[in-house]
C-alpha cells in the first residue's frame, strides 16, 4: 500500500511560488522519469475529464509536487518515490508535514509499483479522488 498521510484542514490560500521555482517545474514536466510519465498518460485532462490534476505543481511558494488535484474542497499531493527518495527521507517527510499544515494530503506511491501496475495505481488514485478510497485508509 502507498504510504499516505491525512490533512489538517486549513481554508487559507496556499503562498504564491516564486518564478525561479516555477521555472523548475517547467522544467521537470518536459523531463519525467517513466513511471511519471505512465500515471500522466491516464490522469491528463484529455483522457480524465472527473478531475483536473497538474503535473508537477510548484506548491507552497518552493515546493514541487509529481501530481496535485483539488476536488470538493479537497487537495491531494501524489508523489511517485523512485530511488532517490531513499536519500531524501528526511526532507521529505518535512516537506510532507508542511504540506499537510497547508490542508493538502500526502499519497506517496513507489515508482516500482507504478511501473507493475500503472493502469491499477491510476485506478487507485481516481477512487482516492472520487473519496472512496480516505486517505488515512491506505496507512
Amino acid at each position: 500500500m502507498p504510504s499516505v498521510e491525512g490533512p489538517k484542514p486549513k481554508s487559507a490560500k496556499l503562498p504564491r511560488s516564486l518564478p525561479k521555482h516555477i521555472a523548475r517545474a517547467k522544467r521537470q514536466r518536459n523531463e519525467m522519469p517513466l513511471p511519471e510519465l505512465l500515471l500522466w498518460i491516464r490522469l491528463r485532462p484529455k483522457v480524465n475529464k472527473d478531475f483536473n490534476f497538474r503535473r508537477q505543481a510548484s506548491l507552497l511558494g518552493r515546493f514541487t509536487a509529481d501530481f496535485y488535484v483539488t476536488k470538493d474542497k479537497r487537495r491531494i499531493v501524489f508523489e511517485i518515490d523512485g530511488m532517490i527518495h531513499e536519500l531524501h527521507r528526511r526532507s521529505d517527510a518535512e516537506r510532507d508535514e508542511l504540506f499537510r499544515k497547508a490542508g493538502i494530503s500526502v499519497v506517496r506511491i513507489s515508482a516500482r509499483r507504478v511501473l507493475a501496475n500503472p493502469d491499477g495505481v491510476a485506478n487507485l488514485i481516481r477512487m482516492i479522488c472520487l473519496g472512496e478510497i480516505e486517505v488515512q485508509d491506505l496507512e
